[in-house]
């Protein structure tokens, strides 16, 4: 095997090993990807779903708001509950670096649209 090809293969590994930590004890859930920057630790959770996400509201004013995440026309409040959840699973280790508060839930939806074919 040549150098580049060993390379990518111990980044495979790598990788695969990674991968594994990020599954949650005790739960079939996984988090997808975290990143850790100067402004705090960001736990993203990926869905790859059919049309865009919107926010949609009612009441207000005389009556309680309330706030859907829609995708396409179906209702995926659910996933804010869940992303915030993998938020309160991630153990920061390192002693002064970050605390709670700056553990951050990022929901990123992948809209694909198709082209007609």
């Amino acid at each position: 095997m040549s150098h580049s090809g060993r390379a990518w293969a111990t980044g495979a590994e790598g990788e695969i090993a990674f991968g594994r930590r990020l599954g949650i004890p005790g739960s079939k859930a996984n988090i997808d990807h975290i990143a850790i920057g100067p402004r705090g630790v960001f736990v993203i959770d990926t869905k790859h779903y059919q049309g865009g996400p919107t926010l949609r509201a009612s009441g207000g004013l005389f009556s309680l708001r309330v706030e859907k995440l829609m995708i396409g026309s179906r209702d995926h409040t659910s996933l804010v509950a869940g992303v915030h959840w993998q938020v309160s699973k991630v153990d920061v280790t390192s002693p002064g670096s970050f605390d709670g508060d700056e553990i951050e839930a990022v929901f990123r939806a992948l809209a694909v649209q198709f082209p007609p074919a």
